[in-house]
């Protein structure tokens, strides 16, 4: 009987995922940071988000956008806006600023605050104002809380046709590494986290096979490390090598999700920084922003010290496409 009732449970789910599979996926849903915040952290160093430069029709778009608009025919929202449908629309969750934790960040409040707090007055996104009306601390949703808000939003029954993204992890190294905490530590506690993140969605529905990771780039690559002579190809191999581990392996009561749903922004920004003809780029080490080659910098990869140009966001949004079909 116990081998009857596993090899129906079997059936089942491969039955879903041929279902998933045979269709098209209804909407995308991203949780991160300001890789893929379209929108929500509209306070971040003053200039608000996407933090990206122009593309040539004029607006600031991330890969969410584009991904969204090639595969779907559909535009992208970002979660803070109101009258959108997360069951059915494309919407990003991600927030600048975050980390993967479950906390809320008082992130960039006051600008380019250093290393955010995490604020325990939080109770949603947002600016806080004291009695005086005037901003007094910022809640930045962490990975995990974006999930939360997520399911709260769709009353904790996600649509089987929609796909996750989560793309995390940076900040924590960015945040954490200057303080002085092992490196060890702080993966370990994202590898916790990101772990949480899949099992969070899998515990309401949602199959394995809808849910894909993007991992980190060899953040030794940015402009930042560069200025700063930062060695980080050790640090974000590691980071990655751990991410694969833990979201492709199961658990007692959680699958893993399959690898090629573990998607390499490490390789892509190799082969970029490799091959830059391939790609249409030429600087591939500086900001954009302070070569003063800002709105549309064109032939960059880095519109600031940490993050992708218009152009660069082009080539993720094909390079996640690509993965998709593959």
């Amino acid at each position: 009987m116990k081998k009857t009732f596993t090899l129906l449970a079997i059936i089942f789910n491969l039955s879903n995922t041929c279902a998933l599979a045979a269709q098209p996926p209804s909407n995308f849903v991203v949780f991160g940071d300001s890789l893929s915040d379209i929108g929500n952290n509209y306070w971040v160093y003053a200039t608000g988000t996407p933090i990206t430069s122009f593309d040539q029709q004029g607006n600031k778009s991330t890969w969410v956008n584009y991904l969204s608009e090639t595969i779907l025919k559909q535009p992208a929202s970002f979660s803070s806006k109101p009258a959108l449908s997360p069951l059915s629309q494309t919407v990003s969750y991600a927030y600048a600023g975050a980390d993967t934790s479950d906390h809320y960040l008082n992130s960039d409040w006051p600008e380019n605050t250093p290393i955010p707090d995490i604020n325990p007055d939080c109770k949603k996104p947002g600016l806080m104002k004291d009695a005086q009306q005037e901003v007094s601390a910022a809640c930045v949703p962490g990975m995990l809380k974006q999930i939360d808000l997520y399911l709260n939003d769709v009353n904790h029954k996600p649509n089987p046709n929609t796909l996750f993204f989560i793309w995390a992890g940076a900040n924590d190294l960015f945040y954490k590494l200057p303080t002085g905490q092992p490196p060890e530590q702080i993966i370990k506690t994202a590898m916790t986290n990101l772990v949480q993140a899949k099992n969070k969605l899998l515990d309401e529905g949602v199959l394995p096979q809808q849910i894909y990771v993007l991992n980190l780039p060899d953040l030794s690559k940015t402009p930042f490390a560069i200025k700063n002579n930062l060695n980080l190809t050790q640090i974000s191999v590691a980071f990655n090598t751990n991410l694969s581990a833990v979201l492709t392996t199961a658990d007692q009561h959680h699958p893993g999700i399959p690898t090629s749903h573990i998607i390499s922004m490490y390789d892509l920004l190799n082969d970029v920084v490799l091959q830059p003809d391939k790609y249409h780029v030429k600087n591939t080490t500086e900001s954009c922003a302070e070569n003063k080659k800002a709105p549309l910098c064109s032939e960059y990869v880095f519109y600031d010290n940490k993050h992708p140009t218009a152009l660069m966001h082009h080539v993720i949004s094909d390079y996640i496409s690509a993965s998709l079909k593959s």
